[in-house]
Parts: structure tokens; sequence; C-alpha cells
């Protein structure tokens, strides 16, 4: 203590070693970290020692009060040192201090490494074995705006929640973090460690994704288990996309997944479709000129190759597990006006074949028009 009231530093580390001088007294000497360990510490008057040590202790108080500006760096390296070697003791098979002193060592240790930029020492304590409070840790950290270093508190911890809330808060801007690795790492986090596509977790997140990020979301539907996409509130997703792209691909998976509110949105989604195919009549000329190469050339057969509105139109309206309100979808072909063959289809569907015959005739789809009469149950 003689060193340490000098400011030999060196010196009274080598010697708080081999006395095995109790961290919880060294706190004591950094009143910031003792106010931070609070209800960890046992009272300075409970931890024995010689009353002439205890003197020296109230003598120096504050060891960075007697510290000169450039000795401030090296009293916390002193304090973060012997932590450090305490820590390595109460693993030996006689530990030299009581086990209460265990949590006191982690925890402030937890708060040294986090404002002395230790990021991958604290990476390493707080992932591994340890007994940090989360709750004593966490208040200081977030206190401290250093709300990665906490996230990792909480994750390691088990409280997932918390530590995505924060994520979440930092990806929003609410708050900043220049450790935190953005969109890139709460991605990477929520694909692979936060489950396997089923579970609560990853479909909150995917709805908070779908108002913050929707191209990122994309990713997230991708993993979802189709008993989970099944399950989905589609209405609130559909409600929250604005990118018209984003809310197809959402409602194509969710008929994939034979999700309970598909017929409603199979619906929609062939509103869409109708509305783009009617823009173009690109696909009526070119049937022509292939059906006069091949007379039993179907207009369904022809744009199957296709990568188009019009093709996924007719996909959608000619498979068999497509479930959606006929009638509404055919007063919206027929308002387009130039979609014969898909008309033709509504109405197949509907049980109107000589309704459906005579447009898919006057469509110029006559192979079509004959299948039909051949097989008047065929869709």
């Amino acid at each position: 203590m003689v060193c340490l009231k000098n400011m030999q530093l060196d010196d009274a580390l080598l010697y708080f070693q081999r006395g095995h001088m109790d961290p919880r007294a060294l706190l004591y000497l950094y009143p910031s970290h003792a106010e931070y360990a609070g209800p960890l510490l046992v009272p300075f008057a409970h931890i024995a020692m010689a009353p002439t040590l205890r003197q020296l202790f109230y003598e120096i108080g504050d060891l960075q009060s007697i510290a000169s500006p450039e000795q401030q760096s090296q009293t916390e390296d002193l304090l973060e040192q012997y932590l450090e070697f305490c820590r390595t003791q109460m693993n030996t098979n006689e530990p030299p201090y009581a086990s209460d002193a265990v949590p006191v060592i982690d925890t402030v240790l937890a708060r040294v490494y986090a404002d002395n930029m230790r990021h991958a020492k604290f990476s390493a304590l707080v992932q591994g074995p340890n007994s940090v409070v989360g709750d004593i840790a966490c208040a200081y950290l977030e206190s401290a705006h250093k709300y990665y270093s906490c996230s990792l508190v909480y994750m390691a911890q088990g409280d997932v929640r918390s530590g995505l809330d924060l994520w979440r808060r930092l990806l929003e801007g609410e708050v900043s973090d220049e450790r935190f690795g953005g969109m890139a790492e709460y991605l990477e986090y929520i694909l692979g460690d936060l489950g396997d596509g089923v579970g609560h977790g990853l479909v909150d997140e995917y709805y908070w994704l779908v108002r913050h990020d929707v191209e990122a979301s994309r990713h997230i539907l991708t993993c979802l288990a189709d008993d989970t996409v099944a399950v989905l509130d589609a209405d609130r997703v559909v409600g929250d996309m604005q990118a018209v792209g984003a809310q197809r691909e959402f409602i194509e998976r969710l008929i994939a997944a034979n999700h309970t509110r598909a017929p409603h949105f199979t619906t929609i989604l062939l509103t869409a479709y109708v509305a783009e195919a009617a823009q173009s009549t690109d696909a009526e000329s070119g049937f022509q000129s292939a059906q006069a190469r091949d007379l039993g050339l179907t207009f369904q057969s022809y744009v199957a190759s296709e990568h188009s509105s019009r093709a996924r139109l007719v996909e959608m309206l000619g498979a068999q597990r497509s479930v959606f309100d006929a009638p509404k979808v055919l007063a919206c072909i027929e308002d387009a006006g130039n979609l014969g063959v898909e008309r033709a289809m509504v109405l197949a569907r509907l049980g109107r074949r000589d309704e459906a015959v005579e447009a898919l005739v006057k469509a110029g789809d006559y192979a079509e028009a004959e299948m039909l009469l051949l097989r008047p149950m065929a869709r």
C-alpha cells in the first residue's frame, strides 16, 4: 500500500498479487467502480485486514484523485490487471478469496473492459463462463451509451429479446454505436443463431423488418418454415408493405404454404397480374405466329416459357390447387378487355363452358377450345 500511495503502481501490483489483496478492498480506492458494484460489495469495515493497512486505505481514499493526469490510465490498468489476476486465482484448487468475490470481479471487469475499449476481452468474458451480474452491467453500459456491449451481455445471458431490442434501436437510428455491424450483423444473427425458421422469435423479427427494411425481410421470408408462414398475420404484413414487388412475393409465399388466407390473397395477386398483363398484347401476336407453325399449340403452352406477369397469370388460373374469388377475377379480366384466353379459363372454372369455348375461339386458341369441348370438366 505504501507503493500505491507513492504511485509506484507496478510494484504495488506485484505486492498485491503476492499478498492476495482482497479485490473488493481495492475497489474502495475507485469510488465510481465501488458505486457501480453497489450491492455486490461487502462494507469496507467487514473486509479482514491489518489495522495499519486499513489506515492506509483511508489515507489514500480515491486513488485517481492523487494520480497525475498522466497516471490516470495507469491506475485503470492496475485495476484491470489485478482483477484479471484474481479471476485466474479463483479457478485454482484453493482459491484465495471468498466465493462472493467472483461476481464482483467479473461484473467490474465487464465495465473496465468496456470503458477501456478492450473489445476482444469483453466478448471473451461475457460469452464464456462468467459470473457477470447482468442487471448491474447492462444498466451501466446502456447509461454510458455502450449499446452494443450491453446487447452482448443480454444475449449471452439468454435475454435475446432485450439484445435484439437494442439492435433494432441502433438500426432505426434512435441510438448509435460504431461497434455494431448494422443490418449485416443483425441478419446473420437472426438467420443463424435465432432459430431454424420455426417459432415466435424469428416471426417477430420478420414483422419488424417488413416495416423497417422490406428488402431485408425477403431474406427472412425464404427461411421461414411453411408451418410458420401458414399462420402469419398476413393482413398485417401486406398492410405494412409499401413495395408492390415485395407484396407479390409475400403473397406467392403464402399461397405455397397454404396459408389460411390464401384464397383472399390469391385473388389480390391475380388482379395485380391482370392489370400488368393488360398493358401489353405482345403475347397474342407472338402466339399467332407460333400457331401458324404448330396448329396444336395452345396459348397456355406458348406463354409457359415466358417470365412475365402474363405467364404467371395463366399458370395460376390453370392450377388445380388455386382457390380464389372467380367472379371477382372475371370482372377484373373483362374490365381489361384484351385477355380472352384468361377470361375463358375463369369461365370454365365457373362451369360456363359454352362461353369459355366462344372466348377461346375469338382469341384464336382453337386447340384449347377443342380440348375443352372434348373434356368438358377440364379447367
